[in-house]
């Protein structure tokens, strides 16, 4: 159990006198590190894909020059690196030891695309050249007036003319609660100067608001329940960065749009492409909504109102590109088509008018009487984690579905859906398990270390302690038979446990788990196609 604590008058003294006192710069994120780690939605070719779905010619990820604001150590931009050896990776942060622990990873792993540097945003300037795509997540909310400034000056700065910038902060008017529970937990928890307490003590306030008012039935204690039990569920350095941090400024979308433009830069869209449309709402809320919104801020604005949206992750481009946000059929067909739909086990036939329904891991799902839709949702589910050239699957449709109909415009509504993923490039991850599998360098080195480790569609994912030693050993060289023996090693040493399964065909238990293993690893894009 936790308990309260006072801060000493020793602690009081101390913070009077640091008004006063000039210590050196050290970053908050000197002391505690932030967990550092993969963005999916920041991804080069996640803005790459938008910005050609609305009209832009973004550079070709796989030959492109990236800057990351604010990189920490190295979680979402070393495996960029990774993955685009073509490419030119320049990542730069405040805290010199986040940056001295990405550089040891970098040499651990061999990544020579990738310059990391320690230093102030102000610093940054046009000597270091353009850059056809700049990241910056976990910032602008976070920092100084001057620094968010700037952020929006270096996207105007040092974007290539067809470049595309990320940027992600907090929004209202979700953060309304999440910056109510903020205050009311700092507002203690910030009277201590080591930040292991600090974190201490906003646990026991989460705790102590939650059993006071537990019995408090009212809509205001409802909401702050809810936010309450989401501010439990953080880790403790997230908790630390994300409500006890001095700084924190959310602000509507429309503001930071309005801020972008002053910088000379133009709103292209949301890197979650499903804060865009409003497929949620009746046709008739629908119609209404585009009445009163006179352009696309307008509409996503009410959005964000409905939704209750806490996060943005906005993409700008220069003001000179013209933009055309129409969903079109053809603007798919230059793209890669994935989706991990799965067909319900109730659903009997695919590709005929009887309805079946197709389920995402995260409980959503499309029903549709479409054979065209269902062949082509079920062919992208069979292929998943690789996507599928708009071509292919259309050979596949009107192969398996004579009567396929227009199919593609029904994929698209998915798309804004968010439950089809569009891509400019083939990720290099296997759906086939190579005789002796491959994973990335720094896939291995990150099982082997305990961090999460980063798949190939750029996710961070976590396995237990068994599959890190399999995982660690695929390179290339091990085939099953060489996996169970490391596994066999490993287990005599006491360094792994076998989880109780049973044998078939006479294969050994070892021998039944190194073969689901790798099965797994191929739908969780860990293994490496082979070129």
């Amino acid at each position: 159990m936790t308990f309260f604590s006072r801060p000493t008058q020793s602690e009081h003294h101390v913070d009077e006198l640091s008004m006063n006192v000039q210590r050196p710069q050290v970053s908050d994120y000197d002391v505690v590190d932030f967990p550092s780690l993969p963005f999916a939605a920041s991804h080069p070719d996640r803005m790459a894909t938008l910005g050609l779905l609305f009209g832009m010619q973004p550079t070709d990820v796989e030959h492109c020059r990236v800057l990351e604001i604010g990189c920490g150590a190295g979680g979402n931009i070393l495996p960029m690196a990774t993955n685009l050896p073509d490419s030119e990776f320049v990542g730069i942060d405040l805290s010199a030891s986040q940056i001295d622990e990405a550089l040891q990873i970098t040499r651990a792993v061999d990544v020579s695309n990738l310059r990391l540097e320690a230093m102030d945003l102000g610093d940054l300037n046009e000597s270091f050249g353009k850059f056809d795509y700049v990241i910056c997540h976990g910032v602008y909310s976070w920092t100084t007036d001057a620094a968010r400034e700037k952020i929006l000056s270096i996207c105007q700065q040092n974007l290539t003319p067809q470049g595309i910038a990320y940027v992600n902060y907090n929004t209202y008017p979700g953060w309304h609660l999440q910056g109510m529970v903020r205050d009311m937990i700092s507002y203690h928890a910030n009277k201590f100067e080591d930040p292991q307490q600090r974190t201490t003590q906003a646990r026991a306030m989460i705790s102590f608001f939650e059993t006071a008012l537990a019995n408090d039935q009212s809509t205001y204690s409802q909401l702050l329940r809810n936010e309450l039990q989401v501010s439990r569920g953080y880790s403790d350095k997230f908790l630390f960065h994300a409500l006890l941090n001095v700084v924190n400024h959310p602000c509507y979308l429309h503001e930071f749009v309005g801020r972008a433009k002053q910088a000379g830069m133009q709103y292209l869209g949301d890197a979650d492409i499903t804060l865009m449309w409003a497929a949620m709402l009746p046709p008739e809320s629908q119609a209404t909504l585009c009445d009163i919104s006179q352009e696309t801020v307008d509409f996503e604005q009410h959005l964000d109102f409905l939704r209750n949206t806490m996060s943005r992750r906005s993409l700008l481009c220069h003001p000179d590109i013209k933009l055309d946000r129409t969903l079109r059929v053809a603007s798919m067909e230059k793209l890669f088509i994935g989706s991990n739909l799965r067909a319900d086990p109730s659903t009997e036939t695919i590709g005929t008018t009887t309805k079946a329904t197709f389920r995402a891991p995260d409980g959503r799902s499309v029903s549709t009487p479409h054979p065209g839709v269902q062949v082509a949702l079920d062919h992208l589910s069979r292929c998943w984690p690789v996507p599928v050239a708009f071509e292919a699957l259309q050979t596949e449709v009107t192969t398996r579905s004579p009567e396929h109909g227009s199919w593609q415009t029904d994929l698209l509504n998915c798309v804004a859906a968010g439950l089809i993923e569009l891509s400019q490039r083939l990720p290099a991850c296997d759906r086939h398990v190579e005789e002796k599998p491959r994973a990335t360098r720094l896939a291995r080195y990150q099982a082997v270390s305990g961090e999460l480790i980063t798949d190939l569609r750029h996710y961070a994912k976590d396995l237990s302690s068994l599959d890190r030693v399999i995982l660690a050993n695929l390179d290339g060289n091990h085939d099953a038979a060489m996996l169970a023996d490391v596994v066999r090693q490993r287990v005599e040493a006491g360094e792994a446990e076998l989880p109780q399964i049973a044998t078939t065909s006479g294969q050994t238990d070892v021998e039944v788990l190194i073969s689901d293993a790798l099965a797994r690893f191929s739908r969780q894009a860990f293994l490496l196609r082979r070129e």
